[in-house]
């Protein structure tokens, strides 16, 4: 994973979960120059949040110019955790830091009028924390995703088709630097043009173990692990579509600007979504 060298650099895979994002994590982890470490939200946003609360009495680092921002330090103690957590030789890293941050939520609770402040604040934690990162993003029917999540948490359908709507406006925010969108549809039902197109975005040479990453299916239910594609029978549980369900999907909580909003985040990275 991280080494003073690569820290600022690595592929970060931003999007909400359910999405496809172990399958797209775990094409890159098994290329053996990149090193990968999972899900990292809490450890970028809870830093940065604690040092940005204390700032107060913070030392100074005699390293770093008197009028350095406090941002700086905020940006430091995040990547400090990374070198600490997850020492790595290898030349490239991955993480998912997905879903939205409880920063995020907080604030989007207490003011829910200032979501493009709250928006503008992610981007400007993971920017200033890894400034040499590239960022990705996938794409999968909004359906999909809810069906998949409130199976997998059991959580309610509002609560996660509200995180799904937050997720996009972040995505779609000005400020986002996501650079690749990979499709969901083409990484189960096609996945060796998707791959490549992957490994190329990021600078990966095209290594056999990223495309045999895709015979298998990850995390397809809680509690159990990675399993091979080919021995699975179940469309379903193999994580493609739920299309079958969608009319059964309780939609009361969804509203016409929810759709709008997830029709233009996709269309901002080429992609048309009906629903």
């Amino acid at each position: 994973m991280p080494n003073p060298a690569n820290i600022t650099q690595p592929v970060t895979l931003v999007s909400f979960g359910r999405s496809g994002t172990s399958l797209i994590y775990n094409i890159l982890a098994a290329h053996p120059d990149v090193d990968g470490c999972g899900e990292t939200q809490p450890l970028i946003f809870g830093p940065w949040e604690g040092a940005r609360r204390v700032g107060g009495v913070i030392r100074p680092d005699p390293t770093l110019p008197k009028d350095t921002p406090h941002d700086t330090r905020c940006a430091r103690a995040v990547r400090a955790v990374f070198l600490s957590m997850f020492p790595s030789d290898l030349p490239r890293w991955v993480h998912k830091p997905i879903n939205v941050p409880f920063t995020v939520n907080e604030r989007q609770r207490k003011f829910p009028k200032r979501f493009e402040r709250h928006a503008a604040q992610y981007w400007h934690v993971l920017g200033h924390s890894f400034p040499q990162g590239q960022v990705i993003t996938v794409l999968r029917h909004p359906y999909d995703v809810v069906l998949s999540a409130s199976r997998y948490w059991d959580n309610p359908i509002d609560s996660i088709w509200r995180s799904i709507v937050c997720m996009a406006q972040i995505l779609d925010h000005a400020d986002a630097p996501v650079t690749l969108a990979l499709r969901h549809k083409s990484l189960v039902e096609d996945p060796e043009p998707e791959i490549a197109r992957l490994l190329d975005h990021v600078g990966l040479s095209h290594h056999p173990a990223c495309f045999a990453a895709a015979d298998k299916v990850y995390v397809p239910e809680r509690g159990k692990g990675r399993q091979p594609k080919a021995k699975m029978t179940d469309h379903t549980a193999r994580a493609f579509s739920h299309r079958a369900e969608w009319d059964q999907l309780d939609k009361s909580s969804f509203t016409d600007e929810d759709h709008q909003i997830l029709i233009k985040m996709w269309a901002r990275y080429g992609e048309t979504l009906s629903f």
